[in-house]
């Protein structure tokens, strides 16, 4: 039986129409400060809600577009460029290619 997704906590709708804007999107170090940068507890909760939104895909591209003005073509490239982001700040991957046009 497949789990209903739950929502996104308000504080971590928060830390997404901040960190992630438009006009901060792709500027990868001051995400990565600003998600890693706090109090050890806040910055475990947001680990802890971006793993959340990544497994339950729980917002979609409307829902995206309301918190940080960032327009995806899909939830295919918004989760793909979630998946990437996620890596560079927890899994010392690369940063994000998927970024809209």
């Amino acid at each position: 039986m497949e789990q209903e997704p739950t929502s996104v906590d308000d504080q971590f709708r928060k830390f997404i129409s901040g960190a992630l804007h438009t006009e901060t999107i792709s500027d990868f170090p001051t995400v990565r400060e600003l998600a890693l940068g706090r109090r050890d507890d806040r910055a475990d909760q947001i680990r802890s809600e971006f793993a959340q939104l990544l497994r339950e895909r729980s917002l979609d591209t409307d829902e995206w577009y309301r918190l940080t003005y960032v327009e995806f073509d899909d939830e295919n490239h918004l989760y793909t460029f979630l998946q990437q982001l996620y890596a560079y700040l927890y899994e010392d991957g690369a940063e994000p290619s998927e970024l809209p046009e």
